[in-house]
């Protein structure tokens, strides 16, 4: 907004020829009221004023006259606010709602002072009138701070005038990117009203479920919930575990200290093979803030058997150790071990299978060692739909078939001296979302690998094949742990050893040793896995969301030869709704797209895959949305995250109530600005010399009509 507060008009020529014009205008008059033979009056007036304007154009191009306009201008900086109306402002602390507290401010003057745009918010941002904010209800199921923050930095008409924010909330944020960076990168000014209280509300939470093991057809399962409560120290709650309408188990807990995160351990009955969707309920007490975070749903698939794997070593090492401690540990894996002791020895006098028909993935550590038929069985275990992971080094490519060759998704130049690396390995971005990365990271944002020392050894830069896609690399870039799909089948190749060695400096650094055991733990399963074969593959991240997420699914799409299609237009079909959504490519090959605002229910849907009218294929997948929201997780106030916004972005932190300390910092003073613009008369202007022509041309024909030529 601008207000001209003051004008200027300002002159500037040559002043002397200027001084010429009033005697020549005075001679023009003169002479015409004097001329022979006399003419009609108006004539005389006429012919007058073209001889004094010709005469006035031929000063002022002589004088070079320039008119200068000077305004003086107000800019007024604009402040816009934002308010939280998601359902965690209608939780009632002594009586009263936070909505109802920002009512009582708006209504003893805080309203007066807001005079820019007002924004509402929760998991969407909307527009709300000065006069609406006494009727403002709450809606959505989540609330995205980042996205209300960056809603009004991305669309502000001017940024230069955008002077400052003012967040009104209770600074609860469970959905979306950390608000705190977006307030960090924008720089404006983020002046925060918190609606908070020192004390927490009655409430008992489940914030977490999952499964402790694979389960197994006729055998008991078990659960690990995490509990976390206020109020009801010293107390107990019932715990149910339910399918359907079917009462599992009944288990009566005693509450932890308020604010404990409490583990619970539960025990299911044995249950037939397939999936099931088993529901963790906590019966209401008395007083309770809300009962919707009370449940949560656990979506398993309960296995017949478990899943064989072949582990061949040419030695024994501390990382075939390591890996075959892992491999065992977990007891979803029967570990079928060869430790070599020389070309086709192996100890304990056992000789591998000559086909591996048998299991369902085969993991081969430092093969130089092994003996020339190995590399034709894996090729036909490949060609049969098996998994293969190979672990190798540089100095060990030289040995290697042309077979092997042909296994590796890599190409390395034979005899390359190993890399000892001083920075660790991170997380490829292009492959985050891959199987092997979730079944890892556990849905996780950070990068667990730059916590953990570098590999003591590895192969320098490899050149991958078309179909292989990089998961881990080195601080320089080359490919570290590379997967791909090889026929029918997968590899996954390890271009490093010391793994061992990042798990041991792990388990003395506060559990980060979890993560290299979940890399080779869900390398396996990805291996072992059933492949759909078909061009067409397609999966809900997660099995279960909670009702406000964005339900998210990935496809990969592939031609005749299994390599990734770039270009191919993937819909997806959701039933029921009947939805139809085009999903977005990624990385080669892959194409990922997310649903918002979900009913609670369970959901299927249709992947198909085209290039112009020619179909690829299709394949189908399912998710659930379950009652329990995001918002409902946790609805206490969060005072630490609001300073840290206003701390980020330059700005303050207040309570509600204090808003009035406040005043003066989110009413800016306007910003003067002085703006010249000069109009002047160019005489090289070839308009000037069209106009003189043009009178004296005139003025000319009038005097010979008038008889005077």
């Amino acid at each position: 907004m601008s207000d001209l507060l003051d004008a200027a008009l300002r002159l500037d020529a040559v002043w002397p020829w200027l001084l010429l014009l009033p005697p020549m205008v005075l001679f023009a008059n003169l002479v015409y009221r004097r001329t022979r033979p006399p003419v009609a009056p108006t004539r005389v007036v006429l012919l007058w004023l073209l001889r004094a304007t010709t005469f006035t154009i031929v000063v002022l191009l002589l004088a070079e006259p320039v008119l200068s306009y000077l305004a003086r201008l107000a800019l007024r900086p604009e402040v816009v606010t934002l308010i939280d109306a998601s359902p965690s402002m209608d939780v009632e602390e002594r009586g009263v709602t936070r909505l109802d507290r920002i009512r009582t401010s708006m209504a003893d003057g805080l309203r007066d002072v807001l005079v820019g745009p007002a924004r509402a918010f929760s998991a969407s941002v909307q527009d709300i009138g000065p006069d609406t904010l006494d009727r403002l209800h709450s809606f959505g199921k989540a609330t995205d701070l980042a996205t209300a923050l960056a809603s009004v930095l991305d669309e502000a008409t001017d940024p230069r005038l955008l002077s400052a924010i003012v967040l009104i909330t209770d600074g609860r944020h469970n959905l979306g990117p950390d608000p705190v960076r977006i307030a960090r990168e924008h720089g404006t000014p983020i002046h925060v009203l918190g609606v908070t209280s020192k004390t927490s509300p009655d409430d008992v939470q489940i914030l977490g479920l999952d499964l402790d093991g694979q389960p197994f057809a006729g055998k008991p399962i078990r659960l690990l919930a995490r509990l976390r409560s206020w109020g009801f120290q010293d107390s107990t709650v019932t715990l149910r575990l339910e399918e359907g309408e079917e009462i599992l188990s009944q288990v009566e807990i005693p509450l932890a200290a308020d604010g404990q995160v409490q583990p619970v351990e539960l025990s299911m009955p044995p249950m037939s093979a397939g999936p099931h969707l088993v529901q963790v309920y906590v019966v209401p007490r008395v007083g309770e803030l809300t009962p919707h975070n009370n449940q949560s749903l656990l979506a398993l698939n309960v296995r017949q058997s478990r899943l064989r794997v072949l582990l061949l070593t040419d030695r024994p090492s501390p990382e075939s150790g390591f890996v075959r401690r892992t491999l065992v540990a977990d007891s979803t894996l029967q570990v079928d071990e060869y430790v070599g002791r020389g070309e086709d020895v192996y100890y304990g006098a056992a000789r591998v299978p000559s086909a591996f028909g048998g299991y369902d993935a085969v993991v081969v550590l430092s093969p130089k060692g092994q003996a020339d038929p190995l590399p034709e069985a894996l090729q036909a275990y490949l060609t049969g739909g098996g998994g293969i992971l190979i672990q190798t080094l540089g100095s060990e490519t030289g040995a290697f078939s042309a077979t092997w060759s042909d296994i590796l998704p890599t190409v390395t130049e034979a005899g390359t001296p190993d890399v000892h690396d001083k920075a660790p390995l991170h997380l490829v971005a292009a492959t985050r979302n891959h199987p092997i990365h979730r079944g890892m990271t556990r849905g996780a944002t950070e990068d667990p690998w730059q916590r953990l020392p570098p590999l003591q050894a590895r192969t320098p830069r490899v050149r991958l094949k078309p179909t292989a896609k990089a998961l881990l690399a080195a601080a320089d870039g080359a490919a570290v742990v590379v997967a791909s799909a090889h026929g029918a089948g997968r590899v996954v190749h390890v271009l490093g050893t010391g793994f061992w060695r990042q798990s041991l400096f792990g388990e003395g650094a506060g559990g980060d040793a979890r993560t290299v055991r979940a890399f080779w733990r869900s390398a396996v399963h990805w291996l072992a896995s059933a492949e759909s074969g078909g061009r067409v593959q397609a999966s809900a991240e997660q099995p279960v969301y909670r009702s406000g997420q964005r339900a998210a699914i990935t496809a990969q799409v592939f031609d005749e030869l299994k390599e990734p299609l770039t270009d191919a237009d993937v819909e997806l079909a959701l039933s029921p709704g009947g939805r139809a959504i085009l999903l977005e490519p990624m990385v080669p090959g892959h194409y990922r797209t997310e649903i918002a605002d979900l009913a609670a229910g369970s959901y299927t849907f249709l992947v198909r895959a085209r290039i112009g009218m020619e179909s690829i294929g299709q394949t189908e997948g399912s998710f659930v949305i379950e009652d329990h929201t995001i918002e409902s997780d946790d609805l206490r106030s969060d005072a630490e995250m609001l300073a840290a916004i206003a701390r980020a972005s330059g700005g303050t932190y207040r309570g509600i109530e204090a808003w009035r300390e406040l005043v003066q910092t989110i009413r800016p003073t306007p910003i003067l600005v002085q703006e010249q613009q000069d109009i002047g008369v160019k005489i090289h202007h070839m308009a000037w010399l069209f106009l003189l022509t043009g009178l004296l041309t005139t003025e000319w024909i009038l005097r010979k009509r008038s008889g005077m030529l």
